[in-house]
């Protein structure tokens, strides 16, 4: 699966930056099913995505018609954010009819941004490199 968006957010009354927007999104994902008979029990995957020119809401919410929503004293007017990839893995395992494996990897590059702002106040970093096993037992 691949993904591409390109877009140039306004306010319509002033013809600047829309604050809380990004000019751009990519993601690729894609698994691979086995079939060879020694691997044929096993399943790759993974992918990223990207978000690209962040910024933050700033001090104010301005909406599409350029009015402030809210403020927040002591706040920029608005930060550009850093840029990040998140990638992810996984390997699944079907041992039986009855018995599944799966090893997720999340931010497999261990990659330090920003994954989500609201406002220059609130900012979400994104997690470190963490992985999940899941067992699943079907009866």
């Amino acid at each position: 699966m691949l993904n591409y968006a390109k877009q140039d957010p306004r306010i319509q009354v002033t013809n600047t930056r829309l604050p809380s927007s990004f000019r751009g999104s990519w993601g690729v994902f894609s698994s691979y099913q086995f079939t060879a008979e020694p691997l044929k029990q096993f399943r790759v995957g993974g992918g990223a995505n990207r978000i690209m020119d962040r910024l933050t809401g700033g001090g104010q919410l301005i909406l599409p018609t350029g009015q402030a929503a809210s403020a927040v004293p002591g706040s920029s007017a608005s930060l550009r954010l850093k840029d990040g990839t998140m990638t992810t893995g996984f390997v699944e395992y079907q041992l039986s009819r009855r018995w599944h494996f799966k090893l997720n990897v999340k931010n497999v590059l261990d990659e330090t941004f920003v994954v989500g702002a609201q406002h220059a106040a609130a900012i979400d970093p994104s997690q470190p490199r963490t992985f999940s096993l899941i067992a699943t037992l079907r009866f």
